[in-house]
């Protein structure tokens, strides 16, 4: 009988079955609420995916469309290619999600005691803001896997001498720049800095295995990047959605905050209903640079990167002449990062309110902990320091641009790890709940 019980205990401590209640929440969720693809990111990543069953990913030149990385269109080819139900498309997220879960409080409990793994975790399994974006065929819920996959592994690379490890550690992080491409900036400057420490002490084996982690990376990439340059003729081409981004970032007129705005200034259909009543107002602000584009024969979402040239240009234009204003922005872009707010042009709903709980709490960790790393910086396992540095020049890149909520979403189970890490081993903090 001694076997049977300890087999039954161990089975209710396995995360997977701790977790499961999570997953049958996400998945009514979805079902309860299920998408109707009119979202255009939802349309465009289906597209994605169905140009892939046909052997291409994006019309040639010159309508050339670079919107996003191949990484989330990929996972949805097996539904699309079958013409399943809509439905599976977020069932997936809402898998994708769960895994997230359960891997999180499996890098937790390698370091901190069982219930503030439990905790913790459930903090993010109740993360409300990920909510909408299960309910959506948005790329976060990917994201966010893909991330807290990397953590996992990251940990477990920088604690052993696995080359397994390594190289999934490597994959990982190429899948995760395929599918933000934003993250193909942010291992650049990693690596940068790696060869630098590793150049300055040649004999340490962690600047060694970080540079190779992100060389893996990149190599995993090399096909997509391989793919950009037939059809654009230009190296290290990830994207064209880059100089709308940046565009709309760079605006240098009140009222206007920095976010994404459609540049067919076609305002009153924004699904948000927030330009109806300032469609003038931003076709006298912004009409100018829309007709110098089309004088120049470019359209929307067509000729796609003589397109995000013109942006980017306008862009730098905006930025030299209204640096204070560019600033502000970028103020702007962290608030609404990490809270939702300030739109453009929007009054602030009440659902905001919704998610300031589990924004309020994180947020007063975050400045709790800041000061015990900074203090303790040497002492800390390696493989934390690697992956902060990797999230603050993720967070700090993502302010320069257009950047929503999701956008730090799916970065939250690092900011996890690292302060249940840091209440654990640095503050003397108890309570009933948390004995440490």
């Amino acid at each position: 009988m001694k076997p049977i019980f300890n087999t039954r205990k161990n089975f209710i401590k396995n995360p997977w079955f701790i977790f499961l209640p999570f997953l049958a929440i996400y998945v009514i969720l979805v079902i309860t609420f299920p998408t109707q693809l009119r979202i255009g990111d939802e349309i465009r990543y289906c597209w994605y995916a169905d140009n892939l069953t046909h052997g291409f990913y994006s019309p040639p030149q010159p309508d050339i469309i670079l919107w996003n990385g191949p990484g989330y269109p990929i996972t949805l080819v097996p539904i699309i290619a079958l013409q399943l139900p809509d439905v599976c498309l977020t069932i997936l997220n809402a898998l994708f999600m769960y895994v997230s879960v359960v891997l999180l409080f499996i890098a937790l409990k390698k370091y901190v005691s069982f219930k503030v793994a439990l905790i913790f975790t459930i903090f993010w399994a109740t993360y409300i803001d990920m909510f909408a974006s299960i309910i959506f065929v948005l790329s976060e819920s990917l994201t966010a896997l893909i991330i807290t996959l990397l953590l996992y592994y990251i940990v477990k690379t920088f604690e052993s001498s696995s080359k397994k490890h390594l190289f999934i550690s490597g994959l990982l992080l190429g899948y995760l720049v395929l599918t933000k491409i934003i993250f193909a900036y942010v291992i650049l400057v990693l690596l940068a800095g790696l060869i630098l420490l590793w150049m300055l002490n040649l004999k340490n084996l962690n600047y060694r295995k970080g540079t190779v982690i992100i060389l893996i990376a990149f190599a995993t990439t090399s096909p997509y990047l391989i793919y950009t340059y037939q059809l654009t003729g230009r190296f290290f081409y990830w994207g064209n959605s880059g100089g709308q981004q940046i565009y709309w970032m760079s605006t240098p007129f009140p009222e206007e905050y920095g976010d994404w705005m459609s540049p067919l200034l076609n305002f009153k259909n924004d699904f948000n209903g927030r330009f109806a009543s300032n469609d003038s107002l931003l076709k006298v602000r912004h009409q100018k640079d829309m007709n110098e584009i089309d004088n120049l024969k470019y359209k929307y979402l067509f000729d796609g990167t003589s397109q995000d040239d013109a942006f980017k240009r306008f862009a730098i234009r905006n930025i030299k002449q209204h640096p204070a204003k560019y600033f502000l922005n970028c103020i702007a872009n962290t608030g609404r990062m990490v809270f939702g707010f300030p739109f453009s042009y929007k009054k602030e709903s009440p659902l905001t309110l919704i998610t300031m709980p589990w924004k309020t709490v994180l947020l007063t960790f975050i400045l709790l902990c800041l000061i015990p790393t900074i203090l303790n910086w040497r002492k800390l396992i390696f493989s934390l320091r690697f992956i902060l540095i990797f999230t603050l020049i993720y967070l700090f890149g993502s302010t320069l641009v257009s950047a929503y909520p999701r956008m730090f979403d799916v970065i939250v189970p690092v900011l996890l790890f690292w302060i249940a890490l840091i209440m654990s081993k640095s503050l003397t903090i108890k309570t009933r709940f948390v004995n440490n």
